[in-house]
């Protein structure tokens, strides 16, 4: 895992360019990692780093690289309280893009070794948050496109990721 605090940042790109604020923006989750108190509202923080890491449904080396950080600070930071769902979603979100191809990142061995053993953390992650009850509509989507996409079935998180609230009151009718 490259360090937050490594010049190496700067060798990788995301979708605007060399990865520098990655970094900054990983520390600023750190400092503030619960919910937002409007479920459908993102901090500025959490919309650099969607729009930066998964654009348009792209991955990016930095997205890579950014997967084990974000894992590594929900696991600390749920001990202490409820975190946003952007914890599980994000690092889904590029597992399902890299693991489908297409819209898939090339980083070096190191990067992607450390990609590949956060993303068998998810599940730790999502047991983790099993504290924190009621669980929304949206986290609970998130936890189980999580679940699915470390156990490898990828075209099934995608799927649980498409299913908003016209798709789910159209199924609960």
């Amino acid at each position: 895992m490259i360090s937050l605090d490594s010049p190496h940042w700067s060798d990788i790109t995301h979708a605007y360019g060399m990865a520098t604020d990655i970094p900054l923006l990983l520390k600023g989750i750190e400092k503030d990692p619960s919910p937002p108190a409007d479920a459908r509202r993102r901090s500025n923080t959490w919309f650099h780093l969607w729009s930066s890491l998964y654009h348009q449904g792209d991955i990016y080396p930095a997205s890579l690289a950014a997967v084990p950080h974000l894992i590594q600070i929900g696991l600390r930071a749920v001990e202490h309280g409820p975190i946003s769902g952007d914890f599980l979603m994000l690092p889904a979100c590029v597992e399902i893009a890299h693991a489908i191809g297409g819209r898939s990142a090339v980083a070096g061995e190191p990067i992607t070794h450390s990609f590949h053993v956060a993303i068998k953390r998810l599940p730790d992650l999502v047991h983790a948050c099993r504290a924190y009850h009621p669980w929304s509509e949206p986290f609970t989507r998130a936890a189980c496109a999580a679940q699915s996409a470390a156990a490898g079935q990828h075209r099934f998180a995608e799927a649980i990721l498409k299913l908003d609230e016209p798709a789910m009151r159209r199924l609960l009718k």
